[in-house]
């Protein structure tokens, strides 16, 4: 089943938990531009679509993997495929102990909302609804391995219910239902994360009454009025902050980025280096206060640099700093059984020692090498030379290979600057 077409919508399921904590982060994200896709968004978003299909196929992850176009031309991503068959088993269960269940997916819902009506709609990823016991099942699909989510009270998932039980949806298919609140005499909401290691493992559900959906709409409408507020005000924290559109340009993340390194600071431009505290002088309460803020700090430096370093791969010239070509990193030269017996050579030594199961790791088997080479030579000169041509010996079984990839780092970095107006295809300069 696809999704309505995608519009903006300022209050969208995935957004309440924020606006929540920070109302005034709805007027200064409607004016900043969407965060660009990273490798993990775009992990997520393969993941939905597999999903998706094999629920629309009727089919495991794998098969569906094979069959689709998007995926048949790719090797199979196991980890992948393995952690979608977690949401998928959970709903073929479902439908072979109900075969009366009716799945959505992919489907468009939209909570009434008096303060800003077709404002908080969003997309559900699956719902379940068994006539047989007036059951509705919603969850969500998280792909994402970095930060657990928690269900209890979840905004985006109860928005999810109040669209389905009181808002009209749109769905395409031919199993497109309406769903009677008097009809439902039982409502799960959820979350399927199964790359994260959580307590309560990979599936986490929840029950809520139906009275409890109806606070929820209530209380989303509250919120969704203080963000209408002109003063709605600013609140940074860690967890509204982290996916916020606008924490480039918010000045309440900033001074309280700032504020873990010294009262006072609202701005990087009153930041001297003779002013900072003492880490040795700190007391304990301060030391504690900067550990608890320090993750706002650690995302606010992290935005910066990403955002400086798009700045400059864009031809821009960040005052104090230059494009470079990272690290050229090492990797085997020849297959890892070849390899590992010209190591053994090396060290006269068994295969065993550097292939146990697999290659062991480069740096480990060059110490390997060497410590043998200098173990069979007598005198701290010998032993030097020993060593340097074991390391040269060693060298012609790796290759440096560049990542491709640029950075942005001090002047005072001795590798050579590159010329960023050549590298990059758009080049501004000011």
């Amino acid at each position: 089943m696809g999704a309505q077409p995608d519009t903006h919508r300022p209050f969208s399921p995935s957004q309440v938990y924020r606006l929540r904590a920070c109302p005034g982060s709805y007027e200064r994200c409607e004016a900043a531009p969407p965060r660009p896709d990273t490798v993990w968004s775009a992990d997520g978003t393969k993941a939905h679509t597999l999903l998706d299909a094999a629920l629309g196929y009727n089919l495991d992850a794998m098969a569906t993997w094979v069959k689709h176009p998007e995926f048949n031309k790719l090797s199979p991503n196991k980890g992948m495929v393995t952690a979608v068959q977690v949401a998928l088993d959970y709903v073929y269960d479902l439908l072979q102990e109900f075969p009366d269940a009716i799945v959505m997916h992919e489907v468009f819902v939209d909570p009434p909302i008096h303060s800003y009506p077709g404002g908080a709609g969003g997309t559900c990823d699956i719902a379940i609804w068994i006539p047989s016991i007036g059951a509705l099942f919603v969850i969500d699909y998280k792909h994402g391995a970095g930060v657990g989510v928690e269900v209890f009270n979840n905004d985006q998932l109860l928005s999810y219910v109040a669209g389905f039980i009181f808002g009209p949806y749109a769905t395409s298919g031919e199993k497109s239902i309406a769903i009677i609140a008097g009809a439902i005499k039982s409502i799960t909401y959820g979350v399927i994360q199964p790359r994260y290691a959580h307590p309560r493992g990979a599936v986490r559900v929840e029950r809520v009454s139906l009275l409890g959906v109806v606070d929820h709409l209530i209380d989303l409408d509250m919120i969704i009025s203080r963000c209408l507020n002109p003063n709605a005000p600013l609140v940074p924290g860690d967890k509204q902050c982290r996916w916020c559109d606008a924490r480039t340009t918010c000045p309440a993340f900033e001074a309280k980025a700032l504020s873990v390194v010294r009262s006072g600071f609202s701005t990087v431009s009153q930041i001297n280096p003779t002013q900072l505290p003492n880490v040795q002088e700190m007391p304990v309460d301060r030391l504690a206060q900067v550990l608890e803020a320090g993750s706002i700090l650690t995302l606010w430096l992290k935005e910066c640099r990403e955002h400086a370093t798009e700045l400059a791969r864009s031809g821009y010239m960040i005052p104090g700093h230059k494009m470079v070509n990272t690290q050229a990193s090492r990797r085997w030269y020849g297959p890892p059984s070849t390899v590992a017996n010209q190591l053994a050579d090396l060290a006269e030594s068994s295969v065993s020692d550097f292939m146990p199961r697999k290659l062991i790791g480069i740096t480990e088997a060059e110490k390997l090498v060497v410590d043998a080479a200098k173990s069979k030579a007598k005198g701290r000169k010998a032993k030097q030379v020993a060593a340097e041509d074991a390391r040269q010996a060693f060298a012609f079984l790796t290759v440096k290979e560049s990542s491709g990839n640029t950075t942005l780092v001090p002047n005072s970095d001795k590798r050579p600057a590159i010329n960023a107006a050549s590298t990059f295809s758009a080049v501004q300069h000011v």
